[in-house]
């Protein structure tokens, strides 16, 4: 009897930790969100924000040439990114960013 319930307490105790880890997925969005984050400041002090945009994307994107696009025209088509603090909101220069994206990494 006693061997059943601490089974179960193992089984019950190992589901609660599989259903607290992260995803893959979240966990790369999560490092991607701290990369863009520590990139972002420094390059707006020299660059135009969808240039940092840009270079921020490809630099924090460990993915191929597809998956740094993607990010890279994700990060051009938000307000904000990771953090409403981090991409400023400007309704020009997105088509810039988004062309530049595309020069860069492909489509």
């Amino acid at each position: 009897m006693e061997t059943k319930k601490r089974a179960a307490t193992i089984a019950a105790l190992g589901m609660l930790l599989i259903m607290s880890v992260p995803s893959q997925q979240r966990v790369a969005a999560m490092s991607f969100c701290n990369c863009y984050q520590q990139c972002y400041p420094g390059c707006r002090q020299s660059v135009p924000w969808w240039l940092c945009n840009v270079d921020c994307a490809g630099n924090c994107d460990a993915g191929d040439r597809e998956d740094v696009l993607a990010a890279c025209i994700m990060v051009c088509s938000t307000d904000s990114v990771c953090d409403p603090a981090v991409a400023p909101t400007y309704a020009q220069g997105v088509a810039d960013c988004i062309a530049e994206c595309k020069k860069r990494w492909g489509q």
